[in-house]
């Protein structure tokens, strides 16, 4: 059995050789290298055989290195998956985030400029009320002086008539 597994090694280390990988380091690490070449390769890590190995150490490779492979794969995937869902999130948050951002801009512009809008509505409703109240004051001294013209009409008209029953009575009592 232990002659398998330096066979084994020697194999594993010839074909990581072959992949400008790394020969040297523990076993896991050269499998786990190995096993990330040979996906990056689209060959299934499962079914790969070394150029010499015979039926026995297939097995041992099937029954211990596969089981290994397979946890460790497993592993990764569940860590890579774990990892990509974090990053979404925060991908989500941070997408979000600026879509805020863009939507306050949007709202602060917005706001600018109804309140622009409302100052300038303002002003002009202003001149209006000034124009309006000029008019107002010129029709009514206008009016002012036409009464005041009439008042003093009627009131000359009085005068004069009590001018003259002043003048009446006055002849009277002289006469009489």
């Amino acid at each position: 059995m232990k002659k398998t597994r330096l066979t084994l090694i020697g194999a594993t280390q010839r074909k990581v050789t072959k992949t400008n990988l790394a020969t040297s380091g523990y076993r896991r690490a050269l499998i786990a290298q190995l096993t990330e070449t040979l996906i990056n390769e689209n060959k299934n890590p499962h079914e790969f055989e070394f150029d010499d190995q015979d039926v026995e150490s297939n097995a041992v490779v099937d029954a211990g290195a596969n089981t290994e492979l397979m946890a460790l794969l497993q592993k990764i995937s569940s860590e890579i998956k774990q990892q990509s869902t974090k990053i979404e999130k925060q991908s989500t948050t941070v997408e979000q985030s600026t879509k805020i951002e863009q939507q306050s801009t949007e709202i602060k512009q917005t706001r600018e400029k109804i309140d622009a809008k409302i100052e300038q509505q303002k002003a002009d409703i202003d001149d209006k009320i000034i124009q309006q109240l000029r008019e107002l004051r010129k029709q009514f001294d206008v009016k002012a002086e036409q009464q005041s013209a009439v008042v003093n009409t009627k009131i000359e008209d009085v005068r004069s008539k009590f001018d003259q029953k002043v003048i009446e009575l006055d002849q009277k009592l002289r006469s009489g």
